[in-house]
Order: structure tokens, then sequence, then C-alpha cells
């Protein structure tokens, strides 16, 4: 996995491909669901990594019944936890939130500050900086 950020905590890469580390031992695949895997860079680019279970219900399984989508996302969640750990998923309040405590660092967000430092900034040396973030097209294997 691309280092995105120090070893610790959980790192979500979306630039050039997906890729999630967790204290800097990368998630293996295959995820036994690839929904778990789509709900994770849901919320990866999610505003503050959180969407409402309705959200992500529509997202997942626009077809389905609401019981039905609520079971299914049950399930995700437990597929999820058990190849994540329990503490970096939540639901609460009916919202699901990746890395509660805060522990999250996504590439895209990273590159995004970046660029938005360089152009405030006056420095080669920020765009350079913001340039070598660029790892890749958003999730290209999901075009």
């Amino acid at each position: 996995m691309r280092e995105i950020a120090s070893a610790t905590g959980v790192q979500v890469s979306l630039l050039g491909g997906f890729a999630m580390a967790i204290a800097g031992q990368p998630i293996p695949d295959p995820w036994r669901l690839r929904k778990a895997k789509t709900l994770v860079k849901l919320l990866a680019l999610a505003p503050r990594h959180r969407l409402h279970r309705d959200v992500i219900a529509e997202r997942l399984w626009p077809d389905a019944e609401s019981e039905a989508a609520a079971n299914n996302l049950h399930q995700t969640l437990h597929q999820l936890r058990r190849k994540i750990g329990l503490t970096h998923i939540a639901l609460d309040d009916d919202v699901v939130v990746l890395c509660p405590a805060g522990d999250l660092t996504v590439d895209v967000d990273v590159f995004e500050q970046a660029a938005a430092a360089a152009r405030k900034s006056i420095d080669l040396g920020d765009l350079r900086h913001a340039h070598q973030l660029w790892t890749g097209a958003l999730l290209p294997e999901d075009q």
C-alpha cells in the first residue's frame, strides 16, 4: 500500500486503486462481501466519513425493500467488523461511521488539503508536494 500517513490508525487509498491498511498492515483481498468493500469506499468519500443508513441502503441495494436492505446492511457491517475490527466501523443513531475515533487517513483528503494549500501558496514546493500525492484516478476499478 502506498504510504499516505504514519503507520498508525487506518489508512485508505482510493487514488490509483483501492487499498486499506490498519496500523501499517494491509487488509488483504479478497473481501468476503464485495458490498463491505464498497461500503468502505463510500464512507471514505463521504463528508466526515459518515452516511445515514438509508443513503447506504439506497446506494448498495436500490431495488430491495427497506427490511431486506436493513438486513443486508447489518450483514455487511458484521462482515466488515470481522475484516477491519470492531472499533473501525460504527452504527450510531442510524449513521454508519468509518473510524469514529478519528484515526483515519484517506489519500483523497490528504491530496485535496495539499492541493488547496498549494493554490493559496506562492511556493512551488507546495505544488510539487500536492502533485506527488496524486497517485492516479479515483477508484479506476469502479469506472
